[in-house]
């Protein structure tokens, strides 16, 4: 599926099979450089994200992200330096000061976040919250 958009500086498209292709391909790498636990949630509906309170915005929507949930505390420092490796954004998904003992929630995504123009996630159904 092909998701085209429009901003001042950058028309163009965005084409979502390939974006996906790349993504699972660099997510094979990311696997070998670490034992970092089975893969969680990986691409959700509209419906599902909501009920997880994911991001309006988040590439899970779009089959661009991916969860590990059973990254030990230990682990986080090598995570992150393996997502760089393998061409990915890491996100630590649990705030450390408020849950100092909780078990990291660890994300990688395709692109760093706001990078995906928001008219690709309105052509999948997205609803566009308008900035204050």
């Amino acid at each position: 599926m092909r998701l085209s958009f429009n901003s001042s500086d950058d028309p163009g498209t965005f084409d979502l099979p390939t974006e996906q292709r790349e993504f699972n391909r660099k997510l094979r790498i990311f696997d070998t450089l670490g034992p970092f636990g089975a893969r969680g949630s990986g691409t959700r509906t509209i419906a599902k994200n909501r009920a997880v309170g994911g991001n309006l915005y988040s590439q899970h929507l779009l089959g661009l992200g991916q969860d590990y949930p059973e990254v030990t505390p230990e682990n986080v420092a090598a995570f992150r330096a393996a997502a760089r490796r393998a061409g990915l954004v890491a996100v630590d998904e649990v705030n450390r000061k408020l849950h100092p003992n909780a078990r990291p929630h660890m994300h990688v995504q395709a692109f760093p976040a706001g990078t995906i123009p928001r008219q690709v996630y309105q052509q999948i159904g997205v609803q566009i919250r308008e900035d204050p």
